[in-house]
């Protein structure tokens, strides 16, 4: 049976139309023909050069899309075609190679044709293989337009290989396609991802018996399953050229590999079926049921029977160390050496049993460490339990206090206050353990990380007793305490099970929705309770409400920025009774754990507790920690983002991760013989299994606090969206993010100004991870711009500067217009300097990049470094685009530009990088062609010239001037000399400019 290929042709399309103002975009956008075809056909329209795109309906357009059974991908870079036809991929699964017309001897350029089994019916599945494809042979770009239109090679007489792609591995390049690849963390106080694109498990197994290819030892192919992890191989799931792959090993021991090009791991479909189940939060718990079991002897023995040992009961206690207790409040738990574990509920009377361990400490002479996270919560903590806390606030200044025999201290300051030649603790309290090992592993410890750690591990190891306290205590608080405390310490795990009864839990699927629903019940009365993960959702919530109750509300805001304040201090430290002073009160995770809203006689006082939860910042157990701050309020009504993802969670590949992007150099205590990186274990397993729980987590946020809440006795009722009322929601969160750009800009132009040296003072304390006050901020922000711009604050600099934007624009200008000779002398003595080479500026290859850029759009030459009054157009730009795809990747690693497809758009975007812009298009139609014609804006080089002159001239440097080329003036203020001394140079270039060439 002959198969026929589903696809549309335009006859009247010969070759690759280069312009973006050809008429014949229209002609291919309109005039496409549906149709069924031979391979031999096909492969004919190619040879014609006739251009191809999926079956369609009218237009060619996303929207439109019918169906096809080919998916297409181009080859630019990376693997010429005598590697492509010898790929194994394609020898299996290709049906036909083409080079395009821009192919060349030392540069191949050709496109993979692969016929499908099945017809793809649905448009966001096409773009999905479409991505797959792409990734599939070491690519990482998007597809947007289900009908993406290739063009044919006139001549290029294509190579029939004939083979169908099964649905089987479609299916799998469609799933490829879906995998997102982004970090598991982003910031709560800014949005941003913090870190590198996170590894994912892939859901394309292995082979059972998978080989691979060796990096060394000339490439042989070996079973994976004999190889010691870590071994460097190619990735067999990409076409991998230049080694991109290790070999990994979990739990079970069993091999798989880690690919840092495709940012996923791989593993036998054993594995994956193992993986499908859902990581285990509670293994712990079921692992002291278990042992609690085990250790009760009227399980295993009639004690009525006749042959029974009376003594058996009272010989069993002393070797009970699994406890199940099933109590509203903790009983007299003694104080036992060794290791305690404590996992019980919020607001089962942890703070009150930790008071009797401190008092019985206090009568037996033991010294006593309290370790906290948040500096709120280790204050309240502390004055509960009689313990001097390491802090105190004199005025508008953070002080510490010295150590004490009986002190308290956040993990991130451990290390600059405690000194273990010096203190000695009996007994170590960590409350909220899970969230302080998870804390010592975040990014905020900067490079504080690996003193705070050791510190403390050395504490952990010393003490007699250690007490570890958890509302969800787990298998990241297990590690770490395998991992810190003495070898074959005892222990005792105490599991309280009680489960009070509950109000329903709603949840919301929009956002939206649950804002105007929100604003709806506020405005009917009540005290109401707002808690997220993002402190600049807090923001704009209280904005939300105050923007549409002015003063009629009262409320209470608790976030990163205003916990220094007296009146939120007042609050926190009062919370019980301040709560009731205000309406609304809204908080982030600055409030969320250790702080117990409990009323007398448990009094519904809090009318609801509202949630609105984005992904990636925290887990499913942090947010139910958030939304039960409030014990007992009347109503809880959530919303979580429903992001899935599938981040691995396998503790050898999350080491992997480590050793091959240096996400944590604190673990790096030097190098093997064999050149491998020698690491610190037992931070690396702590590390591992924190961020293994944190990813297992997010991987399906939504569905894991769902259940966790399920689990701890609530009932959930679901709460489909209304469209009406999740437009208002939308319409007034976008009011509220206006009018907190306006007060940001209104606070920046009222703070006070700083000199140099407080700036400097601040800025130091701030990279320490101490939180500055709001006011310090401002100040911070005011002299950063006004320092920068050479003049006095307002609001039309501050929406100039762009949060900063601008800034960087005009500091590229600086660099593009300063001698070449200049920046040189700079990176040299960056390499002098011993920075490594991810640190330096690379700005003469910046500048060299930009330069060569200009110079092919005819904006620059010799004599003028930007060109006025030059008209273009996408005909006019053809060097321009031609060294864009030359050096697309080099682009985007010096810039983090993708070079857009449309040449006009990537001049667009290298002229942002330097704050310039075209005047709006001058349309032009001649004999039925249309082209469009830019200019560069005068206005917006005038703008950044006028800046650099400026700063300049408060500078030992001079300003280079630049001339209009329409002027006539060919000067610049370089000089005839320093022209001539650059163009001497760019001859004479140094290593570190020569990969440009």
């Amino acid at each position: 049976m002959t198969h026929m290929l589903k696809l549309a042709i335009n006859r009247h399309i010969i070759n690759k139309i280069e312009s973006q103002s050809d008429p014949r975009w229209e002609i291919f956008t309109a005039q496409c023909e549906n149709v069924e075809l031979t391979l031999d056909e096909f492969s004919d329209h190619i040879n014609q050069g006739h251009a191809f795109c999926a079956q369609h309906k009218n237009r060619k357009k996303n929207a439109n899309f019918v169906g096809t059974n080919i998916v297409t991908v181009d080859i630019d870079k990376g693997m010429t075609v005598e590697q492509a036809l010898v790929d194994p991929f394609v020898q299996q699964y290709g049906t036909l190679l083409y080079t395009t017309p821009s192919h060349m001897p030392d540069q191949h350029r050709f496109r993979l044709i692969f016929m499908s089994d099945r017809t793809i019916t649905d448009s966001e599945e096409m773009k999905l293989a479409y991505k797959g494809i792409i990734r599939k042979f070491g690519g990482d770009d998007s597809c947007s337009d289900a009908c993406r239109g290739f063009f044919g090679s006139t001549g290029s007489n294509p190579i029939i290989l004939g083979n169908i792609l099964p649905n089987d591995e479609l299916t799998k390049l469609i799933v490829l396609g879906g995998e997102k690849r982004v970090s598991a963390t982003i910031c709560s106080d800014t949005g941003g991802e913090l870190g590198g694109k996170s590894t994912q498990t892939s859901s394309d197994p292995l082979e059972k018996n998978q080989m691979v290819k060796l990096a060394r030892g000339l490439g042989h192919m070996v079973l994976l399953a004999d190889l010691p992890k870590w071994t460097s191989i190619h990735c067999p799931k990409h076409s991998d050229n230049k080694p991109s792959a290790f070999v990994v090993t979990n739990k079970d021991g069993i091999n798989g590999v880690r690919c840092h090009k495709c940012h996923a791991s791989f593993w036998p479909q054993s594995e994956l079926w193992k993986k499908r189940k859902s990581y285990n939060f509670y293994e712990i718990e079921d692992f002291v049921r278990e042992q609690d079991y085990a250790q009760t002897p009227e399980n295993f023995y009639d004690m009525d029977a006749e042959d029974a040992q009376p003594s058996l009961l009272d010989e069993t206690p002393s070797e009970r160390n699994h406890h199940i207790l099933n109590e509203k409040y903790l009983p007299n738990i003694p104080l036992h050496e060794g290791v305690t574990f404590v996992r019980s509920p919020k607001g089962s009377g942890k703070t009150e049993w930790l008071q009797k361990i401190v008092t019985q400490c206090r009568q037996k002479n033991l010294s006593v460490l309290l370790v906290g996270h948040r500096q709120l919560l280790i204050q309240g903590l502390a004055k509960r339990l009689g313990l001097i806390c390491y802090f105190y606030t004199q005025g508008e200044k953070l002080k510490n206090n010295q150590s004490d025999e009986y002190y308290s201290v956040c993990v991130d300051s451990i290390g600059k206050l405690l000194r273990p030649d010096l203190d000695q603790y009996d007994v170590i309290i960590m409350d909220e353990s899970e969230q302080v090992f998870s804390h010592l592993t975040s990014d905020t410890l900067r490079g504080k990380r690996r003193t705070c750690y050791q510190k403390l591990f050395y504490f952990l190891r010393s003490a007699k007793s250690v007490i570890f306290t958890d509302a969800d205590l787990g298998p990241v608080t297990i590690v770490a305490a395998c991992e810190s405390v003495k070898a074959n310490m005892p222990y005792q795990f105490y599991l309280n099970e009680f489960k009070e009864s509950r109000c329903d839990f709603h949840y919301y699927e929009s956002d939206d929705h649950l804002v105007q629903e929100m604003i709806n019940t506020i405005r009917a009365g009540g005290r109401h309770y707002v808690c997220t993960n993002s402190k600049k959702k807090a923001e704009n919530l209280l904005e939300a409400i105050r923007y549409e109750f002015g003063t009629k509300r009262k409320t209470m805001l608790v976030t990163s920025d205003t916990a220094g304040n007296a009146d939120v201090k007042h609050f926190v430290n009062n919370i019980k009774t301040e709560i009731l002073n205000y309406d609304v009160v809204v908080a982030s995770p600055t409030l969320g754990t250790g702080i117990d809203i409990t009323f007398m006689e448990q009094a519904q006082h809090i009318d609801t507790v509202y949630g609105f939860f984005v992904s990636r910042v925290n887990t499913h157990f942090d947010i139910d920690q958030q939304l039960s701050r409030v014990r007992h309020p009347k109503l809880i009504k959530a919303c979580v983002a429903p992001e899935r993802f599938n981040f691995e969670t396998e503790a050898d590949v999350i080491r992997n991760e480590v050793r091959d992007n240096a996400a944590l150099n604190d673990v790096l205590i030097g190098y093997e013989d064999d050149g491998q990186p020698k690491l610190d274990d037992s931070y690396l397993n702590v590390y591992a299994a924190v961020t293994a729980m944190q990813r297992a987590s997010k991987n399906n946020l939504r569905a894991n606090l769902l259940n966790l809440r399920v689990r701890n006795g609530w009932t959930v009722q679901n709460v489909a969206m209304l469209p009406e009322l999740a437009k208002d929601g939308k319409r007034r969160t976008k009011e509220a993010k206006d009018v907190l750009a306006e007060k940001r800009a209104e606070q920046i132009c009222a703070a006070g100004k700083v000199t140099p040296e407080t700036y400097q003072e601040l800025y130091a304390i701030s990279k320490q991870g101490i939180k500055l006050t709001r006011d310090e901020e401002h100040a911070m922000r005011r002299h950063e711009i006004e320092a920068f711009y050479r003049e006095d604050i307002s609001k039309e600099l501050i929406d100039i500067d762009d949060n900063g934007k601008y800034r960087d624009q005009v500091r590229m200008m600086q660099i593009y217009l300063t001698p070449l000779e200049n920046l040189i002398d700079k990176s040299s003595a960056e390499r002098k300097a011993g920075r490594f080479v991810t640190d330096m500026t690379t700005e003469p290859l910046k500048k060299t990049m930009l330069y060569d850029l200009l110079e092919a759009a005819g904006l620059a030459d010799t004599t003028t470094l930007i060109k006025t009054g030059v008209i273009v157009s996408e005909k006019s730009l053809t060097a321009f685009t031609d060294m864009c795809r030359a050096r697309a990747s080099k682009i985007q690693e010096l810039f983090g530009l993708k070079v857009h497809k449309n040449t006009v758009q990537t001049l667009g975007r290298i002229f942002d990088l330097i704050g310039l812009k075209n005047c709006p298009a001058i349309r032009e139609k001649v004999n039925g062609i249309t082209t469009y014609y830019y200019e560069l804006d005068v206005g917006t080089l005038n703008s950044v010239r006028n800046i650099i002159d400026k700063r300049m001239s408060t500078s030992t440097s001079s300003a280079p001037e630049i001339m209009d080329s329409s002027s006539g003036d060919s000067g610049i203020a370089l000089g005839q000399a320093m022209r001539m001394r650059e163009r001497k140079m760019r001859t004479d270039m140094p290593a570190v400019l020569t990969e440009l060439v």
